[in-house]
């Protein structure tokens, strides 16, 4: 009777065994990667310019801002506000099926938001 208890574990743990793990991004690491990426959530996306400019676009509402990289945060200002927003940056690859990877920002207070990356070098 253990076998059928041992195969069902085995099924359930399966999916964990191959789901990546997350990975704290670097400064340069961070500076390297958003040029390369946009990132994406359920109705909003962004991209991000090697100039450091930024577009998020949310609902269809586009905002322009200006991004950059301090000690290993992303940086972030949205005019009219002069504010700075900075966010620890991970990065969790897809599964081995080809699923998307995703990017996780992480505020002061260890608040994550989690968008999935798009590479602008692939085809969509």
């Amino acid at each position: 009777m253990r076998a059928p208890s041992l195969m069902v574990l085995a099924v359930v743990l399966a999916p964990l065994a191959v789901h990546a793990e997350e990975r704290v991004l670097t400064g340069p690491q961070i500076k390297e990667l958003l040029p390369r990426i946009t990132v994406k959530g359920e109705a909003t996306r962004q991209h991000f310019s090697a100039s450091g400019e930024t577009t998020y676009t949310d609902h269809g509402k586009t905002s322009s801002g200006r991004w950059s990289v301090e000690g290993d945060q992303y940086c972030s200002t949205w005019p009219p506000n002069d504010a700075k927003s900075c966010y620890g940056v991970s990065i969790e690859e897809g599964p081995p099926d080809g699923g998307p990877a995703t990017i996780i920002w992480i505020n002061a207070a260890g608040e994550r938001a989690v968008n999935i990356i798009e590479d602008k070098d692939k085809p969509k």
